[in-house]
Order: C-alpha cells, then sequence, then structure tokens
C-alpha cells in the first residue's frame, strides 16, 4: 500500500512537470514511479521525456525494455526502429522496422525508412524492393525520388 501511495505521488508530481513542459523534473518522478510499477502509461511519457530532452541512448535503453514488458505496442517498436537506424544498428533497425510493418503493411514512412536503412545496410535489392512498395502508394513522394538517386 505505502509503494502504491508513492507511486501515484511520484507519477501525479512527474506529469505536473510534464504538463509544465519541465521535462528535467518529469524525468526524475517518472523513473522513480517506474521502479515502482511498470505501466505503460509511464513508459509511453518517460520516453516522450528523453525524445524531447534528446537523450537517445536513455530512450533507447527505456524502449528495449518498455517493448520486452508490451510487445504489441507498435509506436515503440516504429521509435525503436528509427533509434536503432540514427544509430547505426542496420540489422536492429531492419528488425524493428518489419515489425512494425506487420501492423501497418502500407505506411508509407516505415516503407520509406526501411528502403533507406536497408540502403544504409548495403542491400540495394531489399532497397528497391521497399521503394516500389512504397511507389504503388505515394508515387511522386520527395524522399522516393531523393532514394532513387542516391542508389544510382
Amino acid at each position: 500500500v505505502e509503494d502504491l501511495n508513492l507511486y501515484e505521488e511520484y507519477k501525479q508530481k512527474g506529469m505536473q512537470f510534464f504538463n509544465k513542459k519541465d521535462y528535467e523534473k518529469a524525468e526524475l518522478y517518472l523513473v522513480q514511479a517506474l521502479e515502482i510499477d511498470h505501466e505503460i502509461f509511464i513508459y509511453e511519457k518517460l520516453v516522450e521525456c528523453y525524445k524531447l530532452l534528446k537523450k537517445s541512448s536513455l530512450e533507447l535503453k527505456l524502449l528495449e525494455k518498455a517493448n520486452y514488458e508490451y510487445p504489441f505496442k507498435d509506436e515503440f517498436i516504429y521509435r525503436l526502429h528509427l533509434l536503432h537506424k540514427g544509430f547505426k544498428n542496420y540489422h536492429k533497425a531492419i528488425d524493428y522496422g518489419e515489425r512494425y510493418r506487420i501492423y501497418h503493411p502500407e505506411d508509407i514512412h516505415i516503407l520509406i525508412s526501411l528502403a533507406d536503412t536497408y540502403r544504409l545496410n548495403k542491400n540495394k535489392e531489399l532497397c528497391l524492393k521497399f521503394i516500389n512498395l512504397a511507389e504503388k502508394i505515394q508515387p511522386k513522394h520527395k524522399l522516393i525520388i531523393k532514394l532513387k538517386e542516391l542508389i544510382k
């Protein structure tokens, strides 16, 4: 019961600071709340704090943990794809990107991002495959045109 009261206090204070856009202080309280209870809401808000504070390494670490506990949360999967891509962990980025695509097979952003990740990973064949999939949805997208130029 005491832990639950402490959890609610940390969560409430964290959200007060979050809503005031004081993400540094929000982070402190949300981290403490997460130590008591792994509620998905706390993960979401703490991930957002890290993103806004540009703490990508902490965001990645937290998202890996969150994804383990909540593997169905496609927003976590998409963000993991982007972060791994940014850190040049292309195999992991591809893995998370392909997982996200299961939930959203016609999402133009993931198709283009996967095409680019395959390009960065020196896999021209799969890069072209994803460019073609993206073109079927939005043929004149500026990033598709740019990708085609990059792989010539």
